[in-house]
């Protein structure tokens, strides 16, 4: 079900930005509730039912030409509720463009939204849903770890899809075998099957999982190879960068040395030993 509701909340917020309020406000419930992020002399502190909110989402967009929102993050949590990251932007008519970002909390019931918890605050609105920036990171790094497990096995079609993002972009090592960018599902299959397949013997050991932040991992391994019908061995430290959205990949980088991958994660000028590994 919590699949089904972040589908829902997303069918939502795409209503909302186009203005559909007809279509939008049927997905929540009769007597649902509303506490806005942003309060104001005129803006309610309190929303309920769907004419209510109906009202508010006018009230909030009638003095500008557009509003969007795009939920940049999406989490399940506890209760059957939905916590969104969500990136909203507004235009007026005076060429006046506004940009920020708020925490919508979604608590469904029966498959409608029926309440609504607004926040500025990341860590306040992670802790009302019982979560903390350290259960979402170590989340991202299971994942991490069961794949690299599911990728030295051999991954099939069905499990690339399981831990990428349809429009994924993957960078391997330039200097491995066939190494080339690699955009969406299917480009990641092919290639790390076809990278796989050029060795007779492929072992990775992990040496530290480590969240850099909410939504980026690194990963310090190494690798041994032997290369099928050349025999040559190939033998070093290897850093996996990911960035996660929504449990899935939507960007990983290879990189053969830590300064490298440290950059490439932003951390430009940081050393192993400032992000918590040793050198």
């Amino acid at each position: 079900m919590s699949q089904e509701n972040i589908d829902s909340l997303r069918r939502l917020v795409a209503a909302f930005s186009r203005r559909d309020f007809d279509n939008a406000v049927l997905g929540f419930a009769e007597d649902v509730e509303l506490r806005p992020a942003v309060e104001g002399i005129d803006v309610d502190t309190l929303v309920r039912g769907r004419d209510e909110l109906r009202r508010f989402w006018e009230q909030i967009t009638e003095t500008w030409e557009t509003v969007t929102v795009e939920p940049k993050k999406v989490l399940e949590a506890p209760g059957e509720r939905v916590v969104a990251f969500e990136r909203w932007h507004v235009s007026g008519r005076d060429d006046l463009e506004l940009d920020f970002e708020l925490i919508g909390v979604y608590t469904f019931r029966d498959g409608l939204v029926a309440r609504i918890d607004g926040f500025r605050d990341k860590a306040e609105a992670l802790h009302a849903v019982g979560l903390s920036e350290q259960t979402v990171s170590q989340e991202n790094v299971e994942i991490v770890r069961r794949w690299l497990a599911a990728m030295s096995a051999g991954p099939d079609q069905a499990t690339v899809e399981e831990f990428w993002d349809a429009d994924a972009d993957y960078y391997p090592v330039r200097k491995f075998p066939e190494a080339r960018p690699c955009h969406g599902l299917d480009a990641v299959l092919q290639f790390v099957t076809g990278y796989l397949d050029a060795y007779s013997r492929y072992e990775f050991a992990i040496r530290d999982v480590t969240a850099i932040s909410d939504d980026r991992v690194l990963v310090r391994g190494n690798l041994r190879a032997v290369g099928r019908g050349s025999g040559m061995n190939l033998e070093g430290e290897l850093y996996h960068c990911f960035w996660l959205r929504h449990g899935r990949f939507f960007r990983e980088e290879d990189h053969l040395t830590g300064s490298g991958a440290l950059h490439a994660l932003g951390l430009k000028g940081a050393t192993l030993h400032a992000v918590g590994l040793s050198e």
